[in-house]
Protein backbone atom coordinates (compact mmCIF):
# COMPACT_ATOMS: atom_id res chain seq x y z
CA UNK A 1 0.00 0.00 0.00
CA UNK A 2 1.34 3.39 -0.94
CA UNK A 3 1.63 6.29 1.47
CA UNK A 4 0.85 8.84 -1.25
CA UNK A 5 -1.76 11.34 -0.16
CA UNK A 6 -4.22 13.62 -1.92
CA UNK A 7 -6.00 16.65 -0.49
CA UNK A 8 -9.46 17.94 -1.24
CA UNK A 9 -9.17 21.73 -1.28
CA UNK A 10 -11.85 24.42 -1.55
CA UNK A 11 -11.66 28.00 -2.78
CA UNK A 12 -14.53 30.30 -1.85
CA UNK A 13 -12.75 33.61 -1.30
CA UNK A 14 -9.64 33.55 -3.53
CA UNK A 15 -7.37 31.16 -1.61
CA UNK A 16 -7.22 27.36 -1.60
CA UNK A 17 -7.95 25.77 1.79
CA UNK A 18 -7.47 22.15 2.83
CA UNK A 19 -10.69 20.26 3.56
CA UNK A 20 -9.29 16.75 4.13
CA UNK A 21 -6.55 14.34 3.16
CA UNK A 22 -6.96 10.75 1.97
CA UNK A 23 -4.89 7.98 0.44
CA UNK A 24 -4.26 8.38 -3.27
CA UNK A 25 -5.03 4.71 -3.94
CA UNK A 26 -8.12 4.46 -1.72
CA UNK A 27 -10.68 4.27 -4.52
CA UNK A 28 -13.68 4.20 -2.17
CA UNK A 29 -12.57 7.31 -0.26
CA UNK A 30 -11.74 9.09 -3.53
CA UNK A 31 -15.20 8.43 -4.96
CA UNK A 32 -16.90 9.54 -1.74
CA UNK A 33 -14.82 12.75 -1.62
CA UNK A 34 -15.58 13.61 -5.26
CA UNK A 35 -19.31 12.95 -4.75
CA UNK A 36 -19.40 15.06 -1.58
CA UNK A 37 -17.60 17.93 -3.31
CA UNK A 38 -20.16 17.80 -6.15
CA UNK A 39 -22.97 18.20 -3.60
CA UNK A 40 -21.19 21.13 -1.91
CA UNK A 41 -20.43 22.75 -5.27
CA UNK A 42 -24.10 22.50 -6.26
CA UNK A 43 -25.26 23.79 -2.85
CA UNK A 44 -23.02 26.86 -3.27
CA UNK A 45 -24.62 27.69 -6.59
CA UNK A 46 -21.29 26.94 -8.27
CA UNK A 47 -19.44 29.60 -6.27
CA UNK A 48 -17.24 27.14 -4.32
CA UNK A 49 -14.43 25.67 -6.41
CA UNK A 50 -12.79 22.39 -5.47
CA UNK A 51 -9.62 20.62 -6.49
CA UNK A 52 -7.75 17.44 -5.69
CA UNK A 53 -4.04 18.07 -5.25
CA UNK A 54 -0.97 16.08 -4.34
CA UNK A 55 0.44 16.35 -0.82
CA UNK A 56 4.12 16.41 0.04
CA UNK A 57 5.38 18.89 -2.52
CA UNK A 58 6.23 22.39 -1.32
CA UNK A 59 3.43 23.59 -3.57
CA UNK A 60 0.50 21.20 -4.00
CA UNK A 61 0.12 20.01 -7.60
CA UNK A 62 -3.51 20.03 -8.82
CA UNK A 63 -4.76 16.78 -10.31
CA UNK A 64 -8.45 17.58 -10.88
CA UNK A 65 -10.75 20.60 -10.68
CA UNK A 66 -14.47 21.03 -10.03
CA UNK A 67 -15.03 24.64 -10.97
CA UNK A 68 -17.14 26.81 -13.21
CA UNK A 69 -13.99 28.91 -13.81
CA UNK A 70 -12.01 25.90 -15.04
CA UNK A 71 -14.62 24.88 -17.59
CA UNK A 72 -15.90 21.93 -15.60
CA UNK A 73 -19.58 22.67 -16.01
CA UNK A 74 -20.35 20.94 -12.70
CA UNK A 75 -18.08 17.96 -13.45
CA UNK A 76 -14.59 16.99 -12.31
CA UNK A 77 -11.92 17.74 -14.94
CA UNK A 78 -8.39 16.35 -14.99
CA UNK A 79 -5.55 18.85 -15.19
CA UNK A 80 -3.81 18.46 -18.56
CA UNK A 81 -0.23 17.26 -18.40
CA UNK A 82 2.44 19.72 -19.41
CA UNK A 83 4.90 18.77 -22.15
CA UNK A 84 7.61 16.57 -20.70
CA UNK A 85 6.02 16.45 -17.25
CA UNK A 86 4.94 13.09 -15.92
CA UNK A 87 2.03 12.87 -13.56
Amino acid sequence: MSDELVQLQVNTLGAWRQVLTFGAFDNRAGAMVRDAALLLHDASGGRADFRLATVGDRVPRPLMYLSARHGGGGRWRAVPERDGEAR
